[in-house]
């Protein structure tokens, strides 16, 4: 095959990725194949429940054209999954049992079986879920029950794929996905020694990092030289699903909510121990600079970033997109800069224009070395055939 034969045929291959607004949460649709005909598609993670019928209506619609879906729970914290349960919930079950081929959902009971693990007893999934993390404030067990009980009731709790680990290549209609986060040891100590976290070197410590306040008087420029935060320790964090969605010479890293530390070491079971060029990177955390570090973005090269957040944490906190991240992936990009792709203009309507100083604005953002992208249903081309959009009609 000549260069123009393959240059015609890539030109008529498809990724369309849509990040939904979803307050400070993750909604994202990937659909890719062919650009006329059948499609397959991937919902990775629900938002929160007023994007219930955003998931209803995608799932309606992928339906209608005879295609299948396949879904990624991340991990269960609300902002993540309430949609799921709410958009499932008001679907049709007869629907749902066409379109959907496979949920994957983590939970103690297939991770145990999987590593066949006998000192502890291995539950069934719903016991599982409620085992699956400590009981607490703040963390979603209730809504994984509930969104486990919305799949049996319609009946595709039977397409869940429960244990999701890095190092595992998941091949779905074409597309190559490298899972990089959680990994197999993590999972394992997790379910195993559930009232308690796992750190980065496998010990296993108490706590719960929050986010780190904005120092939005500083400079970029400045931030570029500060050192990273700890990693964040939230325990459902440490446990999100992370991966590379490959698909011809779409290449997209999709970190949910997953910990640089982790990611890194996922990476390299795929020997990916130097810089592995990507067309895009949805931040995790919603651009937390808890979740990035050096040699995460030593090791995945971009100079587009998508970014998922109205700029409020859930106790409404101005803690994201972390400035010192943003500042980091800069000061990686070089003379040519980056973009961040948004779904909120939070730098606008939540920091009220001041979350970038007079400096920064003059020296990265009036000269397009940091492009700041409000995305809509209008499709923003990063390349030929790669599509990114903030909405669908």
């Amino acid at each position: 095959m000549n260069y123009y034969e393959y240059d015609k045929e890539r030109h008529i291959i498809m990724v369309d990725v849509y990040l939904l607004p979803a307050n400070e949460g993750d909604c994202l649709w990937v659909r890719y194949g062919k650009k006329e005909g059948t499609r397959h598609n991937i919902i990775i993670d629900g938002g929160v429940e007023s994007n219930g019928g955003d998931i209803a209506s995608i799932i309606e619609n992928i339906a209608e054209r005879n295609e299948k879906v396949d879904i990624f729970v991340t991990h269960i914290d609300g902002d993540h999954i309430r949609g799921l349960i709410k958009g499932i919930g008001i679907s049709n079950a007869e629907v749902l049992k066409k379109c959907v081929d496979t949920i994957y959902f983590n939970n103690k009971k297939d991770i145990l079986d999987k590593f066949r693990i006998d000192s502890i007893s291995s539950e069934g999934l719903e016991e599982s879920i409620k085992t699956y993390i400590p009981s607490g404030k703040g963390y979603s067990i209730s809504e994984a029950v509930s969104l486990l009980e919305i799949l049996k009731k319609k009946e595709i709790d039977d397409k869940i794929d429960g244990c999701v680990f890095a190092g595992r290549n998941i091949c779905i209609a074409g597309a190559s996905l490298k899972i990089v986060s959680p990994s197999d040891k993590e999972l394992i100590q997790f379910v195993t020694k559930c009232t308690k976290k796992v750190d980065e070197d496998g010990a296993v410590t108490k706590g719960y990092s929050a986010n780190m306040p904005q120092n939005l008087n500083i400079d970029l420029k400045d931030l570029m030289n500060e050192k990273f935060p700890p990693a964040d320790s939230s325990i459902t964090n440490r446990v999100s699903i992370g991966f590379i969605f490959e698909y011809d010479d779409a290449k997209i890293a999709f970190w949910g909510d997953a910990v640089a530390p982790v990611i890194c070491r996922g990476l390299k079971r795929f020997g990916i121990n130097s810089e592995f060029e990507v067309d895009a990177v949805k931040t995790s955390h919603h651009g937390s600079s808890r979740n990035i570090s050096n040699q995460l973005l030593n090791l995945i090269k971009t100079d587009t970033y998508l970014i998922s957040s109205n700029g409020r944490t859930l106790k409404g906190q101005l803690t994201v997109p972390g400035k010192l991240g943003i500042a980091k992936m800069l000061k990686k990009g070089g003379v040519t800069g980056i973009q961040l792709l948004c779904n909120y203009k939070w730098w606008e309507y939540c920091y009220h224009n001041k979350y970038f100083t007079a400096n920064d604005k003059c020296n990265y953002i009036e000269n397009d070395k940091l492009r700041l992208c409000y995305l809509s249903d209008k499709a923003y081309s990063i390349k030929e055939g790669l599509n990114i959009y903030g909405e669908w009609n």
